[in-house]
């Protein structure tokens, strides 16, 4: 079975419809069938007029088979002859053709009554068009646009039938009833030829008449999840699309802090160093999101969305051309619709956010930090900080200083020993969580109101959302959106949407870092008070006496008051948007449309740090000038620092278009569409600021010598014996202009033959202001072409338990832009660029420029030809559903840098130097468990793999730089180019274990276990390198269950990526024995693992601690390079749950409303399986997530 959701007034839209539709299906029909099931003759109807069959496929089912054989009949005479004898009955409805069970009853009036009423949804939202008759009479009419009906004269007894496309007729027997109020419920049916509509940015085409690979995320699908985000709420919901959380843009970003993007990727990625995310394209225009462009995908109400559909494959997506080949997110936001009475809604949550889990960090404890600290104290490493004559300003730790007093018999041992003892158990993230996080929250506000009449359709919108994050940065958004569709006449449609959007975020700019501190550290006194304490940015007490006495700022640490100091971070982004657009439909099925977009972003920030704040402090001290008779003279004046950065885009997008969409014939149908379409857009930027800004008075230092070098009063505080000098850092007044501009020419059209050969095609020519000195290099023209056989409506075929099976295949090209090349990287242009520089940054005074890059005149497009095949099927009952899909593709001309001679001006050239290929499987499949009236369990299993190869790369990379590019367990910074593996690849050195000294060993370029970390490390050959595998899951998906039981719907979901691998963090000895203070970082927890004794090599990894004298740099590298590090990142999670109750039928019946839902969500990305052994969650490596938990309702009104 199949639940067929209408819209509230589609039953008007019908009447409408039936007219035009009925008319065209008298056309003829000529069909032929022996002993065929009327299910087959519905279909062979369906296909030959357009209409769609509803029916219940129990009434159905054992009705026996059907003979005929007729020719350029009426639909009557078919529908007649398929029916008699059943007992059944039909009505045309619209675009469909209802079939119910045959009312036959007798009148049986003796008098006359008039009846009124009103027929509704179950939602309590009027039906306009729902049909009234009363059988063995003529009284038949349909609802008007309130849902209210009369009818005048009827007999005083009898039958009254309802019926409306999509809702279960009902049949009422009365006795002088004059008032009938009906609701109507949604009709389970099983459908013939009803289609699905796909949107691809340009125009809304039926599933059934593409060949491409789609993938539709549907509003009950998209609002599943809870988040201001709007890309939160397609993770894991989508086959193909990988959300990759490991970036600062993670899934959580407003757990932590707002305005970091997303990163993620459809069918894997297509270049090496273009831009990876997709193209996004909301209401029909390109969405400026990735860099260089300002415009926030975040900045979009989710409450707006209606639907989100991902293209995915050359024929889905190359209509969009240069710029789809990383695939294309279309975003569809809320409209009317015609006939609809004023519909009112409300939805409003909160969200509690959990303290960030500090101790899922794998961070040094207390105990082996103070190991650490007392064996580099027994070995003299810091004798010279213990000494103020000779610590250069450097502090020490508070054991360190314990350890210091007991040697030289200040205090007893047995003191030390004690107090020592107590910091061991101490832990500075308890104090951390109290003082610096608090409990997250996140409200969400939007109020509605759709509608429309014959001539108008409106959507008027507002939505405020309100997030303050755990760690006290917020972010206040205010939507509007208002568009109005209106026919001034029949065949002129006339759009006007406008959207607005504010968007307040701001931070402290000063944070709390673990590692900066001592793991002991205590932030408070015995008596809670915020303390000064020691931190390995700071100074001792020797330098910050000095520096009082100078008259200079004091330099005590204390990281409450810090924390709390007068400075901020705040942006503020304004967004408005206006689509108008008009359509004109004539001659039988052309209709020609003219959009014009202008979008503007002005996105102002402001970053301000009092000289309260230790970083100010520290600079102006730095560059105070002391005379030997204790004079202070100030380059930087005492006070604060103020920066601007100031940034305005403006989009201007138009396209006009013509399309034909029109069935010729009984057989064939063309849907066509061809344009042109030009979009601009300029970015402009002003960046200035100011020393010695006193916010009382709104005044800051006019003047600034930028020229001069100054002697550094810190070095000479801290006691070094030659002077260090330095210019003050630049805020000047920087001014940016960039123009980028496209202008194409598209055409997309699918041929339909009856009704199940499909044949696709699109086409288009983009040029951009973006590459070569030649027209031929500043244009590129991209196509696509597809098929498409729906198997099922073949006579032959006879497979009953799948009655719906489709083959597809597709093949084209796509493309990306190096966008960089003109704009935020000089040195991918195709001429040769200079940047210049005002004399106030260099000693002599003068202007003076440096050269870029030279010319490449050969610079052009990167091209993706991709390849699809797919089957889409269907089981008996839509018990189960699915499409499985394989690709390929094929990238060439990829852009990257190259290495040139030197002497040419410059090092590197940016140009086309690569190629790579991507090969992969989609599956998605829908399964109905249990479908009864009371309870009802859906599953949705979402299968992908994508495996990438680099083919081709103009350049050799050392094995050492492939190496540092994966020092830590995020994905590497950049490709590993090494042609015949992944393109971001996971890379290694041969680990040979520990000897019985716990050192590590490797193997030399002979093949021979080695010690000798320089060759090992410095000298490897890339061919010597372990290859791991993918850095990028090739392998990933999720598997969703829906339970609805009365009122109750239970949504989990369960996500799962597979086929990657990552460096582990561990311990790197030279950063931990750190300069006057033990380091603390990610992986340090390693230290207890660590070769202690003789036989620890058997069942560990982790190299002994060596003494200082043996430390070394190139050792510490060999381990953090080595192969034993690399891990699967292999994980199953559970993603999320929601959890909703629909009071609807009582708020109907008691309240004004007629909707109300409660809902709960848990997001908490709950890790339930690894594949690693070392403790770590691949997809949060340095720090696991925290727990969002969310409660809130949508309300509609009456």
């Amino acid at each position: 079975m199949q639940l067929i959701a209408f819209g509230k007034s589609q039953c008007m839209l019908a009447l409408f419809l039936a007219v035009f539709l009925g008319a065209r299906a008298q056309t003829g029909i000529t069909l032929q069938e022996k002993n065929a099931s009327l299910k087959k003759v519905f279909n062979d109807i369906s296909r030959k007029t357009g209409l769609s069959f509803m029916y219940d496929d129990a009434l159905i089912r054992d009705m026996g088979t059907v003979s005929i054989d007729v020719r350029n009949a009426s639909l009557e005479e078919v529908m007649r002859r398929a029916l008699e004898g059943k007992g059944l009955q039909y009505s045309v409805q619209g675009n469909s053709v209802v079939i119910n069970r045959e009312v036959r009853l007798p009148y049986e009036g003796t008098g006359h009554i008039d009846i009124r009423g009103k027929v509704a949804d179950e939602n309590g939202v009027p039906l306009a068009g729902a049909t009234i008759s009363i059988p063995g009479t003529d009284f038949t009419l349909a609802t008007l646009s309130g849902g209210d009906f009369s009818m005048g004269g009827v007999p005083d007894k009898g039958v009254i039938v309802f019926s409306c496309v999509g809702y279960q007729t009902q049949v009422i027997k009365y006795d002088n009833r004059t008032v009938f109020n009906i609701t109507m419920r949604k009709h389970v049916a099983e459908l013939a030829g009803v289609s699905v509509e796909v949107d691809n940015g340009y125009q809304m085409i039926p599933l059934e008449r593409t060949t491409g690979s789609f993938d539709i995320i549907d509003n009950k699908l998209f609002n599943r999840s809870v988040s201001p985000n709007l890309l939160d709420h397609i993770s894991d919901i989508a086959s193909g699309v990988l959300f990759d959380n490991r970036t600062s843009g993670s899934i959580l970003t407003y757990a932590y802090g707002p305005g970091l993007s997303q990163n993620f990727t459809i069918r894997g990625i297509s270049t090496l160093n273009a831009i990876t995310n997709p193209l996004v394209v909301v209401d029909g225009f390109p969405y400026n999101s990735s860099l260089p462009y300002s415009q926030d995908i975040n900045n979009l109400n989710p409450n707006d969305i209606e639907s989100i559909t991902v293209l995915k494959d050359a024929a889905a997506a190359s209509i969009w051309g240069a710029r789809a080949g990383n695939g294309v997110v279309i975003i569809t936001t809320k409209n009317g619709k015609y006939n609809q009475k004023p519909e009112i809604s409300f939805n409003t949550s909160v969200t509690f956010t959990g303290k960030p889990r500090l101790f899922t960090q794998r961070l040094i404890s207390s105990p082996d930090y103070i190991t650490v600290e007392d064996s580099l104290f027994q070995q003299g490493n810091y004798t010279n900080f213990l000494n103020p004559a000779t610590a250069n300003g450097r502090p020490v730790t508070g054991v360190v200083q314990l350890l210091g007093e007991a040697a030289a018999g200040t205090i007893s041992q047995a003191d030390a020993d004690a107090q020592i003892a107590a910091l061991s158990h101490e832990d500075i993230r308890n104090d951390a969580l109290k003082y610096f996080y608090h409990t997250g929250t996140q409200q969400q506000y939007n109020l509605s109101v759709r509608g429309g009449s014959s001539f108008d359709k409106y959507y008027i919108a507002a939505g405020y959302d309100n997030v303050n994050a755990v760690d006290f940065s917020f972010l206040k958004r205010f939507t509007l959106t208002a568009t109005n569709t209106f026919k001034p006449w029949q065949n002129l449609e006339v759009a006007l949407p406008v959207t607005f959007s504010d968007d307040q975020a701001g931070s402290n700019v000063g944070s709390f870092s673990e590692g900066n501190y001592a793991p002991y550290t205590r932030l408070v006194d015995a008596q809670g008070q915020p303390q000064n304490v020691t931190w390995s940015g700071g100074y001792n007490q020797a330098f910050i006496q000095t520096a009082l006495s100078d008259g200079l700022y004091d330099m005590n640490y204390n990281p409450i008051q810090q924390f709390h100091a007068s400075q901020y971070n705040h942006t503020n982004t304004t967004l408005i948007r206006v689509s108008p657009s008009l359509k004109y439909s004539f001659l039988n099925g052309f209709s020609l449309e003219a959009r014009y977009q202008y979008s503007r972003t002005v996105t102002n920030n402001t970053v301000y740090q009092s000289d309260s704040v230790f970083s100010v402090k520290d600079m102006i001290n730095n560059y105070t000038q002391i005379s030997p008779t204790g004079q202070l003279t100030y380059p930087i004046n005492q006070g604060g620092i103020l920066n601007y950065n100031d940034q305005n885009q403006e989009d201007n997008n138009m396209r006009f278009s013509l399309s034909y969409n029109h069935t010729l014939g009984k057989d064939h149908r063309l849907d066509a569409i061809g344009g042109y379409e030009r979009n601009e857009t300029r970015i402009t930027g002003n960046q200035y600021g100011y020393y010695g800004y006193n916010p009382n008075t709104g005044t800051a230092q006019n003047v600034v010598d930028y020229v001069t070098y100054f002697p550094l009063t810190n070095y000479k505080i801290e006691g070094l014996p030659y002077n260090i000098t330095s210019t003050i850092y630049p805020l000047q007044t920087s001014l940016t202009q960039e123009f980028i501009a496209f202008i194409s020419g598209f055409a997309n059209a699918s041929y339909t033959y009856k009704g199940r050969y499909v044949l696709t095609g699109s086409a288009r020519m983009d040029q951009a202001n973006l590459f070569g000195v030649t027209a031929n290099d500043k244009r590129k023209l991209l196509w696509s072409g597809g098929v498409a056989w729906k198997m099922d409506r073949e006579s032959f075929y006879k497979i009953r338990w799948m009655p719906h099976l489709t083959l597809r295949a597709t093949y084209g090209y796509q493309g990306n832009i190096y966008l960089g090349s003109a704009v935020n990287n000089t040195s991918a242009s195709t001429l040769t660029t200079i940047s210049y520089y005002p004399g106030t940054t260099n000693s002599s005074g003068l202007p003076y420029a440096v050269l870029n890059n030279i010319a490449n005149p050969d610079l052009t497009w990167e091209r993706v030809g991709q390849a699809n095949v797919a089957v889409d099927f269907g089981i008996r009952k839509e018990l189960l559903t699915g499409t499985l899909e394989f690709y390929k593709k094929n990238a060439t001309g990829l852009v990257a840098n190259y290495s040139v001679d030197p002497t040419v001006g410059v090092t590197q050239r940016t140009g086309n130097v690569g190629n790579m290929t991507g090969r992969g499987m989609d599956l998605t499949l829908t399964s109905k468990n249990i479908n009864t009236r009371v309870f009802r369990w859906t599953t949705r299993l979402l299968v992908s793999l994508d495996k990438d190869k680099l083919t081709k790369y103009n350049q050799n990379t050392p094995a050492i730089q492939v190496l540092e590019e994966q020092s830590s367990s995020a994905p590497p910074s950049s490709p590993t180019p090494i042609t015949g593996n992944a393109v971001y690849g996971i890379y290694s050195l041969r680990w040979a274990g520990l000897d019985a000294g716990g050192n590590p060993q490797g193997y030399d370029s002979t093949g021979k276990v080695s010690e000798d970390y320089n060759q090992m490390t410095n000298y490897a050959r890339t061919k010597d390198l372990v290859y791991a595998g993918s850095a990028i899951p090739t392998s990933y998906g999720s598997f969703m269950n829906d339970f609805t039981w009365k009122g109750f719907t239970l949504s989990v979901n369960i996500s799962y990526k597979m086929g990657y691998y990552f460096h582990a963090q561990s311990i790197n000895y030279g950063q931990l024995f750190g300069y006057n203070m033990v380091g603390v970082y990610d992986g340090s927890s390693d230290f207890a693992k660590r070769w202690q004794h003789p036989g620890d090599e058997k069942k560990t990894n982790v190299p002994s601690m060596p003494t200082l004298a043996n430390s070394s740099y190139l050792r510490d590298i060999f381990y953090e390079y080595s192969s034993t590090l690399v891990q699967k990142g292999d994980n199953i999670r559970l993603k999320d749950v929601s959890l909703s109750y629909d009071f609807s039928d009582w708020a109907r019946k008691h309240t004004p409303l007629s909707h109300l839902e409660l809902y709960g969500y848990y997001l908490g990305n709950t890790l339930l399986w690894k594949a690693n052994k070392m403790g770590i969650d691949p997809d949060y490596t340095t720090m696991r997530p925290a727990k969002n938990y969310t409660l809130g309702a949508r309300v509609s009104f009456k």
